[in-house]
């Protein structure tokens, strides 16, 4: 779509359901072995952040990948290790320090894994974890 100049489509198409959920299960689908016996892995999921990407870089103002992007609401989680937050831009753990409660609660800030930078809303409360479950 971007390619094709149509461009009010993408945002559109990139937060359908019906398509991000037929793009997981149908696209990149390999079975190990070929036999049709393995158990089959789906890429397709894996493709998400590419095509996000992508649209960014060929959107006016989008920014790629350093900037445009839009925050993202996190809370901050008790694991049973100390407060955590989870950036959902690279998928990693920063631990909630008393003194980043806060520079951080409540506040917008930077990833920060410096590989990633993405934008992040943190919320101003934290969960923690529920206590005598067995899960």
């Amino acid at each position: 779509m971007t390619e094709a100049a149509r461009r009010q489509e993408v945002p559109d198409t990139l937060t359908d359901f019906r398509f991000l959920e037929h793009k997981a299960a149908a696209v990149g689908v390999e079975v190990p072995g070929g036999d049709g016996e393995g158990e089959a892995v789906y890429g397709g999921v894996f493709q998400f952040e590419r095509d996000f990407d992508h649209a960014l870089r060929k959107i006016p103002g989008g920014g790629g990948r350093a900037g445009g992007r839009r925050p993202l609401i996190v809370t901050a989680v008790d694991f049973g290790k100390g407060h955590v937050i989870r950036c959902p831009w690279c998928n990693t753990m920063h631990a909630l320090t008393h003194e980043r409660r806060t520079e951080w609660l409540g506040r917008q800030i930077a990833c920060p894994n410096d590989e990633c930078g993405g934008p992040l809303k943190v919320n101003p409360f934290v969960v923690g974890r529920a206590h005598g479950r067995s899960d």
